[in-house]
């Protein structure tokens, strides 16, 4: 269903979907498909441009431990962007860019 959904660009339908799943996957401790999800989750959230969800999530302890820190980097920088606040997108990036492990995940590289 969820791919279904993401296939169609029902990113609502999406979101509902991955929401459950999620729940499930979590409480039976699945972290490879939680991962996913979350992965999922947020990018409907961001296709819905619900930049506050987006920051709930990345500070949610349910969340938190099924989201990688260069997916939550990609996507405060992502919120940054919308925000017009690019110099803050960069002041980021410079603070932290030594830290970043190889491969770099793709959406810190579009965003900066």
């Amino acid at each position: 269903m969820v791919s279904v959904a993401l296939i169609q660009d029902d990113y609502i339908g999406t979101l509902r979907e991955a929401t459950k799943l999620f729940l499930i996957a979590r409480k039976y401790s699945d972290v490879d498909v939680a991962t996913n999800l979350s992965s999922i989750i947020l990018y409907s959230l961001a296709k819905l441009s619900q930049l506050d969800k987006i920051e709930e999530i990345l500070k949610h302890p349910d969340y938190v431990k099924f989201i990688s820190s260069q997916e939550a980097l990609a996507f405060k920088t992502f919120i940054l962007l919308t925000q017009k606040n690019t110099q803050e997108v960069i002041k980021t990036f410079e603070k932290i860019k030594k830290s970043l492990v190889d491969p770099i995940h793709e959406g810190i590289l579009f965003n900066v």
